[in-house]
């Protein structure tokens, strides 16, 4: 990549840097009022920068980052990066980005504040102004100067003024706004940092929201959460705040069963949820400035975690050689609205063949184990994935999990080892038709991965190369027998049942 490196002091009107260019500040660099500069490549800046009433906008085809180790003090900064790769623009992990005028984020641009803070506005009396279509922060803290005048909750475009456009790398849009009922009695600063958790899932609650109905106790809490923070005087004028929240990547869910939480309390007044600038908002008010104090994690709450969890949450998927076909496996951890699960194979990851369909359990809130087996496994490399399909019709994926068939040598292991009975309730037999090396190991192992029985404590010879193993301590489920000696490294499946 080319570089255009400033080492003295320079007065821009309006120019364009290639796209091929990275700008790297060393010097004095001064805008004239109203200049108006486009970077198409990365921007760095080690000295000073004078942006007067200069406009910047970033308008790549291709990600951008502005780094440098000096904060840098934008007047118009825009984001109209065109690329579709998350993310668009990145800040440099040492330096803060102030835009004091107008922040434009109008292409869909995902930001990535890579721990750093985007500050708009510099006191309260110049708090700046959000002009914004579409396109996020996340990983890091959006700041904004707020006035003491009074600003009505409204859509996106008319409640710029109370808006924290946050969101997530897997690209799902998470907002947060934040007003007040009459005149704060002090303008300062409002930071929000959204903490995103995939798969999203619940967390155990048993608080009491007593403006809700009466009283509701919340079952629980969203394992994603937004943080709140003020400071330089910022304070409501009594209890006035407003606070609304949501967005995308929380699955199925019954908006009344959903309001806004911290993790093991509640504040101010329930409001019911609502759909107006995105599917999913949660809503509060009465809010006091102590609502807001450092450390405060606002999250979704619902009262009925059965129809309004935040959704299925895969624990593994597996695809196993055992014998001659290929046993598969999976564990949910809670299930809304499930309908069933495709298992899907390829050779290549592009044509893919559905090879079997299990039922789902529908609604569940506990672990759930299921198997399934491919009978007639590929030659060589192959790829299963999970499907799957809520009552709806919307479906989601695992990861790919890769196997390696070799029919050839699966004949000689089935020859070479058997367990049995399988399944089984209390006793496993694995027998070999040759006599393994002294130093041989068998470890028992969880659909989960987590070893259960380690080969110290579960081995009883009975001859003959004959081992047993006493599993009436194990749960009902499936288990993988994992073999290491000098020959060879074996694995088996057995499903212990009643």
């Amino acid at each position: 990549m080319k570089k255009i490196t400033i080492y003295m002091a320079a007065l821009f009107l309006s120019i364009n840097i290639d796209a091929q260019n990275q700008f790297t500040n060393f010097g004095n660099v001064q805008l004239f009022t109203g200049a108006n500069i486009t970077f198409f490549g990365d921007f760095v800046n080690n000295s000073t920068f004078t942006a007067n009433a200069g406009i910047i906008d970033f308008n790549g085809s291709a990600a951008q980052t502005i780094a440098g180790s000096s904060t840098t003090t934008f007047y118009n900064l825009t984001f109209s990066n065109t690329s579709t790769t998350i993310p668009q623009i990145s800040l440099g992990a040492s330096n803060d980005i102030i835009v004091s005028n107008i922040l434009s984020l109008g292409s869909n641009d995902k930001v990535n504040l890579n721990g750093r803070t985007i500050t708009l506005g510099t006191s309260v009396g110049v708090t700046g102004t959000l002009s914004y279509t579409n396109g996020f922060f996340y990983g890091g803290t959006f700041t904004r100067w707020i006035s003491a005048s009074s600003a009505a909750m409204g859509t996106i475009a008319t409640n710029e003024l109370g808006h924290f456009p946050m969101g997530t790398i897997a690209g799902d849009y998470r907002p947060l706004w934040l007003t007040y009922s009459s005149d704060l009695s002090t303008g300062g600063t409002v930071s929000v940092a959204h903490n995103p958790i995939y798969p999203s899932s619940i967390i155990a609650a048993s608080q009491v929201d007593g403006s809700w109905a009466g009283g509701t106790t919340l079952q629980g809490v969203s394992n994603s959460t937004w943080v709140v923070s003020t400071a330089n005087g910022y304070a409501f004028n009594g209890a006035t705040g407003i606070i609304r929240y949501g967005g995308q990547g929380f699955g199925i869910y019954q908006l009344t069963d959903l309001d806004a939480s911290l993790t093991a309390s509640v504040a101010g007044t329930y409001v019911a949820s609502t759909a107006i600038n995105i599917p999913l908002e949660v809503n509060r008010t009465g809010l006091t400035t102590a609502d807001l104090s450092v450390g405060n994690a606002w999250r979704i709450g619902t009262k009925n975690i059965f129809y309004s969890p935040l959704p299925i949450e895969l624990l593994s998927f597996n695809a196993t050689i055992n014998n001659a076909v290929v046993d598969i496996s999976w564990s949910t951890a809670s299930e809304m609205n499930s309908d069933h699960f495709n298992i899907e194979r390829s050779a290549d990851m592009i044509n893919i063949t559905n090879i079997a369909t299990v039922a789902a359990a529908g609604v569940s809130n506990t672990t759930i184990n299921y198997y399934s087996v491919d009978e007639h496994p590929l030659t060589g490399v192959s790829y299963y994935r999970l499907k799957e399909i809520d009552h709806d019709g919307s479906g989601t994926y695992s990861n790919w999990v890769a196997i390696n068939y070799n029919p050839l040598s699966e004949i000689k292991e089935q020859a070479d080892v058997t367990i049995y009975p399988n399944p089984s309730k209390s006793i496993i037999n694995i027998a070999f038709n040759y006599n393994p090396s002294a130093n041989m190991k068998i470890d028992v192992y969880d659909i989960a991965g987590i070893r259960v029985k380690c080969n110290s404590s579960n081995l009883d010879n009975k001859g003959n190369n004959v081992f047993q193993i006493n599993i009436n301590d194990l749960n009902n489920g499936i288990y993988f027998i994992h073999i290491t000696s000098e020959e060879s490294t074996i694995d088996r499946m057995f499903v212990k049942a009643d």
